[in-house]
């Protein structure tokens, strides 16, 4: 099976992955609740576990991943299960509503404002710092459902400079780093869904 992915070792891996859930839906701005299918393809944890991930990581290299506070445990195995071993957590995004207050999403125990950025390394990846300066929080507005801030991009390159980066299953081209994932435009990327069978 083939993924399409670039033929290229980085030095930064930052991916979104689609979560599957059991409510399978979704809250949007404060609106309705909607099919999480409708919006993007979800994958379970063995498909995100058995991603080819060494063909992208460099022998040494950083994976920021986001996660929800109820998928934390299953972010850290599937860290695991890619070739890293879990450090800290990079980013935690309090979400703003485009008023500059707290955004509240629902959830079955207490309502939530955050969501996290793990970081797992490999290797020697820590001499390719060149900042000590950057912090963790970022306060930035919610905007369509499961985006994350452009803030969490321009930190990782404050805190790795001009290395080899590519974001997985990334929805726009951003310069200075490679792209992939299916809500890229086809002509841009082949989507997660169009394997090639060998």
């Amino acid at each position: 099976m083939s993924y399409n992915f670039p033929n290229k070792k980085y030095k930064v891996i930052y991916a979104d992955p689609p979560w599957q859930y059991s409510s399978k839906h979704y809250q949007d701005g404060g609106r309705d609740f909607k099919d999480l299918k409708s919006y993007y393809n979800t994958m379970n944890i063995q498909e995100l576990k058995n991603l080819p991930i060494e063909l992208l990581a460099d022998k040494d290299c950083a994976c920021f991943m986001w996660v929800t506070d109820s998928h934390l445990y299953e972010g850290v195995e599937v860290l695991k299960a890619w070739g890293f071993q879990y450090k800290t957590i990079a980013f935690h995004w309090v979400k703003k509503t485009k008023h500059g207050k707290t955004a509240i999403n629902t959830a079955p125990w207490t309502l939530k404002s955050c969501e996290l950025c793990i970081l797992g390394t490999k290797g020697q990846v820590s001499k390719y710092k060149v900042s000590n300066n950057v912090k963790a929080l970022i306060e930035a507005e919610r905007t369509e459902h499961s985006k994350k801030p452009n803030e969490a991009r321009k930190r990782i390159e404050m805190l790795f400079g001009d290395v080899p980066k590519i974001e997985l299953f990334a929805r726009e081209r951003v310069v200075g780093w490679d792209s992939w994932g299916d809500q890229l435009p086809q002509e841009e990327n082949k989507t997660i869904n169009e394997f090639e069978q060998k």
